[in-house]
């Protein structure tokens, strides 16, 4: 019987060469944790007027945010929108700046 929780997603991304291969890392940092049991942090900026420009399609589509994600994310404006409630993603202010705290748990 197959578990439902588990889902498989095929993620293409395009970006400058280093971020791609930075966001690769990242998620092969996961697999690693994951791999060994282990809990760890991860401290990240991303400079999206920068070089951090990136276009993603999940399972051959664009997968943009709706207004709301975008404004919730971001800002840490209103309230989680719903396609956000099965996730642990929660945006909070912190020192002016928004922080977008992720648990992968």
């Amino acid at each position: 019987m197959e578990d439902p929780e588990i889902r498989r997603t095929t993620i293409v991304l395009e970006g400058r060469r280093a971020v791609v291969d930075t966001i690769v890392t990242l998620l092969r940092y996961i697999e690693v944790c994951g791999r060994f049991g282990t809990t760890r942090y991860v401290e990240m900026m991303v400079d999206g007027d920068g070089g951090a420009q990136i276009g993603l399609w999940v399972d051959g589509a664009e997968a943009p945010l709706s207004p709301a994600e975008e404004l919730y994310l971001l800002e840490g404006v209103g309230e989680r929108p719903a396609s956000l409630v099965t996730q642990d993603v929660v945006a909070e202010a912190r020192g002016g700046d928004t922080i977008l705290k992720v648990e992968l748990v």
